[in-house]
């Protein structure tokens, strides 16, 4: 579910259209849905949960809020698609009801949190991030958009994919995704894919087990792999599964546990027109 609006003004939005646009303008184009519909909606509809993206959900606070608490009630799954630029208290008034926070990590220095997000610094989404996972024990996954000559630094993603390995844990998802023109950024070319597929290379030797590139459709890093045989377990084409080698959270060659919520295996390796949520 999403809505209009961002305490952010990144350049190179790729939802800029409803995130940077004006409320009163747009306002009449929005269908609301009270929390208690959604939740009906999900249930009807045989959803697992209810993420709540596309634009920024602190920015409907309340409304998120309320819905995840009921939707814990019964027992739908909930995520937070968020830059994380959130409150301590916030956090903790919505933590009990979250399973997953998937938080956006635009950069690892001031200088570009100002560039990208005109923020002036970024140590406090890192005390969210670590609060998030440790003290809600909440499933949380990275994004980092990789912009040519503004986030593609080799030394700011190592000491990102360090910090995430080392607060966060070596099984914390981090997907690495090319930048595609768009908003004030359409001047730039689109990500090199030499480059993300380096900045993969940096977040492995770091120690990640999971280092996903995204916007890259059919390359071979869409994938999870097992960490500890290296086989594959989930094949993937954009949003369709193509191969699934798991008995439950487990690796059916090594029984290695993989990090994530999985539902039963599927009966065949069968396309599978199923979500992706990685890993």
């Amino acid at each position: 579910m999403g809505s209009l609006g961002c305490n952010f003004l990144c350049p190179g939005c790729q939802n800029w259209e409803i995130s940077h646009t004006k409320v009163e303008k747009e306002i009449r184009s929005l269908q609301f849905v009270t929390p208690e519909e959604s939740i009906r909606h999900a249930r009807d509809s045989h959803c697992k949960g209810i993420s709540w993206t596309y634009n920024e959900p602190t920015m409907w606070f309340e409304y998120t809020l309320d819905s995840a608490s009921m939707a814990r009630e019964t027992g739908l799954l909930t995520n937070y698609v968020t830059n994380a630029y959130i409150t301590v208290e916030a956090l903790d008034l919505i933590g009990p009801y979250l399973n997953a926070f998937r938080a956006d990590l635009k950069g690892f220095s001031d200088k570009t949190y100002q560039r990208i997000a005109n923020i002036n610094r970024f140590d406090g989404i890192l005390k969210i991030l670590e609060r998030a996972k440790h003290f809600w024990d909440m499933h949380v996954e990275i994004i980092t958009n990789l912009i040519p000559e503004i986030n593609d630094g080799k030394s700011e993603l190592k000491e990102m994919a360090r910090w995430i390995c080392d607060y966060l844990g070596p099984e914390t998802p981090w997907h690495v995704t090319r930048f595609i023109p768009h908003f004030r950024l359409s001047h730039l070319a689109s990500t090199p894919l030499a480059e993300l597929e380096q900045a993969r290379q940096i977040g492995l030797e770091a120690g990640l087990k999971y280092v996903y590139l995204g916007n890259v459709p059919g390359h071979p890093a869409e994938n999870t792999y097992c960490p500890t045989c290296g086989k594959l377990l989930i094949e993937r084409m954009n949003y369709q599964i193509i191969q699934y080698h798991l008995d439950g959270n487990l690796c059916t060659y090594c029984g290695k546990p993989i990090m994530g919520y999985f539902e039963p295996s599927p009966n065949d390796n069968q396309p599978h027109n199923i979500p992706r949520g990685e890993p």
